[in-house]
């Protein structure tokens, strides 16, 4: 998968192999972790902090079956690297899609 971000007038695609969905002791979302990335020590942190959860924008609406498959965030999300915590807007593009069981939940392959 890769994800798209601006920072500091930056355009950034960053590659990444696998995301995590971690839930909070009562089974809310808490963030999405990206790891797997060429060269990066560190997972890529989505973070959800409010009770109200961001709305994904879904573009350009396709079969189940077609790939890629890019979901975009219009409000700016806070986003974690290494130890530098920003607010972006963020889009995921999916290559394809292939669930396996991680410790945290669901990991999905890239």
């Amino acid at each position: 998968m890769t994800i798209n971000f601006v920072k500091s007038g930056q355009l950034f695609k960053l590659r990444y192999t696998w995301i995590d969905v971690c839930k909070d002791s009562t089974g809310a979302l808490k963030c999405l972790e990206l790891g797997g990335g060429l060269g990066q020590q560190t997972p890529f942190v989505h973070a959800f902090h409010n009770t109200k959860l961001p709305v994904p924008h879904l573009e350009h609406p396709k079969e189940a079956s077609d790939y890629p498959l890019r979901v975009s965030f219009l409000e700016h999300q806070t986003v974690q690297t290494a130890h530098v915590v920003f607010m972006t807007q963020l889009s995921y593009k999916f290559e394809n899609w292939e669930g396996t069981r991680s410790l945290n939940g669901p990991r999905v392959a890239e």
